[in-house]
């Protein structure tokens, strides 16, 4: 197929001349719709974003019948594992200094068809040929600068394969509704219209009303708005049912972005894209100078942590600090790979990626990479980055697409087999080396019989990364992996990897009998510092309190490897603190210093630490700082994560107590004994109480005396 894992789909402005040039480009000459390899990046191309930076020149491909005049003016794009492309027309991109074929494509209907405004297109992945895929029914004629004689066109598209044997959502900019298609291309009934109902208008809808990026997680769709610049754009979801249709009363706010640094008309969420784990949600942002002429001046990308959906992270794309200094984003944004691993790298759409500090003077535009550890916490500029022109001949002098930035996905590398690091445990000795636990799991339709590991080469390893030689280097399994079967490889060795920390990448490949391979992973692990100390387990007691909460005694087993190191030293009281993670809804850990048994430990020795925790169960996670009898640090450990159980409510019994007895009564045969009942449960009770006659007790009759 003509895309495989790490081609970037990339979409954007069809233009009638080059800029600054403006050098005329025929119709069948201009293109909409190209693919890039990123997969590679060259060495030293990430690197400042100034003008003497260097650009990766990375030429594009582009079939022939993907012009404007075949497929008109298209932004969203979509991708099947398959190779299959999906674009969606689009009629709103008007840039302000570029001139464009603002039109829709013949082979949906021509520039004057309603139906090719709201037509989606499919690009075979072997012929690579365009056809009409689908059309979203509802645009209307709109008049407006800058905009084909027909309606706006389509936002966005999405691809979920979990429903209906693979369907697709798309954004309509003329209604403001989300579409659903099945994978043949039938647009299906009941089109989910959030927000204010749509009344019918020609046109785009009213601020805020819009939607445009569209992306499935599991069982729920996220969409994006597009609001004027003085209102904050939200992230909404609205579930699906078993068969993936939309449940719109579902339909909720599920964030709320933070506003731009200076206004130039509207800002939309034209894209959002989830990372594999579904654990962060990029944003992209395009700005408008109104609501047909888009923009780039002062729009972002933001990264979204989905646990608590928060903006962690928020990125001013390109290095414009003149002109507005808010960020360069056209909005398309998506994961890709740098030496082989995936999500290495954030890729976006952008203008103006080296800096301008006079005038007006070219970017140039095109796809801006990032490392994920190059984001800024708060809104800024990064230094560095990998800067591809969309067209490879720019200079100062031109050619530069100004204003044509458009959408970008890439395909993720398919998983045929999973390799997990469950355990990590650090040497005990200075000749001992790392022994960590992997768990792999076959998805490819071979049977596995051997796992095989070796180094990792060195163009392929992360930055900062090493690499190092596992011991077994070939591991025969005792029972044969077929497609979705699981087995643990224990005590695999990492010999010379850094007793300080660091990150340690290797080969994992899952042979057959004969030796074919199935499947190849990388895998990447962080270590932990081990020079300082290692816990090698914990023991958890639980006791429910009378007013309802849990009480947890926890017990630290640890080992001093301070040995290891070149200051060992004793430990005697180790203080625990809140970790920089804490699950939501539990409170922070903070327990003063505790006495180590026995205490001292020596380096090299183990030892035992417990403390009590009142809360609710959970993940709680603890930074253990180690000190010697002075007080002083030695080391601490960060983020250990101690998971609280819930209590067996049958391990805990209502008791009643007599408090005292008393003999019985020879004139009545009654006696008075007080008592206590003790509820341990959560909620009140009603005692039904009785008692039960004894066995007769003889008696020993006394003598008389006189």
């Amino acid at each position: 197929p003509i895309v495989t894992p790490g081609i970037a789909a990339v979409s954007c402005a069809a233009p009638a001349r080059d800029y600054p040039s403006y050098a005329p480009l025929a119709e069948v000459d201009s293109f909409a719709f190209g693919l890039f390899d990123l997969r590679t990046p060259p060495p030293g191309t990430y690197s400042p974003n100034v003008t003497s930076g260097l650009l990766w020149p990375e030429i594009p491909y582009h079939h022939p019948d993907w012009n404007v005049k075949n497929i008109g003016q298209i932004y969203g794009i979509a991708l099947k594992p398959t190779g299959e492309i999906f674009l969606t027309a689009h009629g709103v991109y008007g840039a302000a200094a570029l001139q464009l074929h603002k039109r829709y494509g013949d082979l949906g209907g021509g520039p004057f068809d309603l139906n090719a405004a709201g037509t989606v297109y499919r690009i075979d992945p072997i012929t690579e040929a365009p056809s009409v895929f689908a059309v979203i029914p509802g645009q209307q004629v709109m008049t407006a600068p800058g905009v084909p004689p027909t309606g706006p066109g389509l936002g966005n598209i999405a691809y979920d394969p979990n429903h209906a044997g693979g369907q697709f959502f798309v954004t309509s900019l003329e209604d403001g509704k989300i579409y659903r298609v099945d994978n043949t291309g039938t647009t299906l009934p009941g089109p989910h219209d959030p927000l204010t109902p749509d009344d019918g208008s020609p046109g785009l809808p009213p601020s805020g009303e819009r939607v445009w990026g569209v992306a499935i997680l599991e069982d729920t769709l996220y969409y994006g708005t597009w609001s004027d610049a003085s209102t904050a754009n939200q992230i909404r979801s609205v579930n699906l049912d078993p068969s993936g249709a939309m449940i719109p009363s579902s339909d909720t706010l599920v964030l709320t972005l933070p506003l731009p640094t200076a206004s130039w008309g509207s800002l939309a969420v034209a894209d959002l894209a989830f990372n594999s784990a579904g654990t962060e949600l990029l944003v992209g942002e395009r700005t408008f100078n109104n609501p047909t002429n888009s923009y780039n001046h002062n729009s972002r990308v933001h990264r979204v942590e989905t646990t608590g959906w928060t903006v962690t992270r928020s990125l001013k794309t390109g290095n414009n600090t003149l002109i507005g200094g808010g960020g360069e984003a056209y909005g398309g944004v998506s994961y890709g790979q740098e030496g082989g691993v995936d999500e290495a790298l954030i890729w976006m759409t952008s203008a103006d990626m080296a800096a301008v500090t006079s005038g007006n003077s070219p970017g140039p535009h095109g796809l801006f990479g990032v490392r994920p550890t190059d984001f800024p916490g708060t809104p800024a500029f990064t230094p560095d980055a990998f800067k591809v022109p969309f067209d490879p001949a720019f200079s100062s002098s031109g050619p530069d697409n100004k204003g044509s930035g458009g959408d970008i996905e890439i395909l993720a590398d398919p998983e045929d087999c999973v390799v997990n690091v469950t355990e990590i445990q650090c040497p005990t000795k200075l000749d001992q080396p790392h022994t960590i636990t992997l768990e792999v799991t076959n998805l490819s339709d071979n049977v596995g019989a051997f796992v095989l590991l070796n180094p990792c080469p060195g163009q392929d390893l992360p930055p900062g990364a090493i690499t190092t030689h596992p011991a077994p280097g070939l591991v025969a399994l005792a029972t044969p992996l077929g497609n979705g079967m699981q087995t643990t490889l224990t005590q695999i060795e990492l010999p010379n990897a850094p007793l300080n920390g660091g990150v340690v990448c290797f080969l994992v490949t899952l042979l057959d009998a004969s030796g074919n391979a199935c499947c190849t992973r990388k895998v990447c692990v962080d270590l932990p510092p081990c020079d300082c100390a290692a816990i090698t387990g914990h023991e958890i007691a639980c006791e429910l309190q009378a007013d309802g909460t849990l009480k947890y005694t926890v017990e630290l087993s640890f080992t001093n490897l301070t040995h290891l190191s070149a200051d060992p030293s004793d430990f005697s009281t180790v203080t625990l603190l809140p970790g920089s993670t804490l699950s939501p809804g539990l409170d922070p850990l903070s327990v003063s210093s505790i006495t180590v048994t026995p205490s001292p430990v020596a380096p090299g020795d183990s030892g035992i630490l417990k403390f009590c925790y009142v809360g609710t169960p959970g993940p709680i996670y603890t930074n253990l700082s180690f000190h010697n009898e002075t007080f002083e640090e030695c080391c601490a450990v960060e983020d250990y994560c101690i998971e609280l159980p819930e209590c067996d409510p049958t391990a805990i019994k209502d008791e009643c107590e007599i408090a005292s007895r008393a003999p019985c009564n020879p004139n009545t045969g009654l006696a008075t004994v007080p008592f206590t009942i003790c509820n341990n449960g959560t909620v009140p009770k009603v005692y039904a109480l009785s008692a039960l006659p004894t066995p007769s007790v003889s008696t020993r009759r006394l003598p008389r005396r006189s």
